[in-house]
């Protein structure tokens, strides 16, 4: 009926997958501005917030600039999984958003949430831009941020991730292609058959509690 829902009965976790680069947060950005995706209804899990809010991160970009990210990965990774569980016992939804490279890791942690939260629906926004794109957007992050992601890592992510994407799909509920290319004015659905109005659909839900007492979709 328009409302928003934070707490549904079959949340959804939504993991983005896609290189440094590929323009992940603006493709959300711009789906929540047209409507498609209700963002404000998520607890969002921002690897890259989170990093920069640890006390040792600046020193590292002066120090280490091109190791910055991976001397940080493994605690950011805690932080962020320990967001996602805190909103997922409060029965809300979750949008995590990251490369999704590491398949194996991915796999335990789908398998795990299973476990953990029957009712749970599982998705992939998966975020493609052309490389020359992706490389481009990288090294403008690095002149604004002094943060910088070597090139073999992303050209190495970019071949990584759709393998990665393949391989989870089917232990998720849904997975849909976007991509992010600059020449267009619009995010386009590379999925076949998928509309803007069937992607829109997914995220209708039923909420379990709302002030007053009263369930509605």
């Amino acid at each position: 009926n328009g409302d928003t829902c934070t707490t549904p009965t079959e949340p959804w976790l939504v993991f983005t997958a896609g290189a440094q680069g590929a323009g992940k947060s603006h493709t959300i950005r711009v789906l929540k501005e047209k409507g498609r995706f209700p963002l404000i209804a998520f607890t969002f899990v921002d690897p890259e917030a989170i990093r920069e809010r640890l006390p040792e991160f600046m020193m590292y970009v002066d120090q280490f600039a091109t190791l910055a990210e991976q001397m940080t990965r493994k605690e950011v990774g805690y932080i962020g999984e320990i967001i996602a569980l805190s909103a997922l016992q409060r029965g809300m939804n979750v949008l995590i958003d990251g490369t999704l490279r590491d398949s194996d890791w991915h796999k335990q942690y789908i398998e795990r949430l299973r476990k953990d939260f029957p009712s749970l629906k599982i998705a992939i926004l998966h975020i493609v831009a052309p490389k020359e794109a992706v490389l481009e957007m990288a090294q403008k992050r690095a002149a604004e941020t002094g943060w910088v992601v070597p090139t073999d890592i992303i050209e190495d992510t970019l071949e990584q991730v759709p393998r990665s994407v393949a391989a989870l799909s089917p232990l998720v509920d849904y997975t849909c292609e976007l991509n992010n290319a600059p020449e267009k004015d619009d995010i386009e659905l590379l999925t076949e058959g998928e509309t803007w109005a069937s992607f829109t659909s997914h995220w209708l839900q039923t909420c379990a509690y709302v002030p007053g007492g009263r369930k509605y979709s």
